[in-house]
């Protein structure tokens, strides 16, 4: 992996670490950086990153937008039903 993606080069001219170190391998072991977690290639030392809250299942969507998923009442689904083939059973 190239350098580029472990420092950035801030405006005022300073350098920034993009990824933490491993708290347990000390500085120059980065951490790869993941949706839910932080994780040492080295060690295996994991982080766990916090969840946000989900929403309360009764909770509407604000006014003025439509909900999505829904079909309008009265109608009927179309397309086909799929025509299967009944397999033959052998008998020997």
């Amino acid at each position: 992996m190239s350098i580029h993606k472990y420092y950035k080069i801030s405006d005022e001219g300073t350098v920034v670490r993009l990824k933490p170190f491993c708290p347990r391998c000390g500085p120059g072991y980065f951490m790869a950086v993941n949706y839910d977690r932080v994780t040492c290639g080295h060690c295996g030392y994991t982080e766990f990153k916090k969840r946000t809250p989900k929403k309360p299942k009764g909770e509407k969507p604000p006014t003025g937008t439509k909900p999505t998923g829904t079909k309008p009442t009265g109608t009927k689904p179309t397309g086909t039903k799929p025509t299967g083939t009944k397999k033959k059973s052998k008998k020997g």
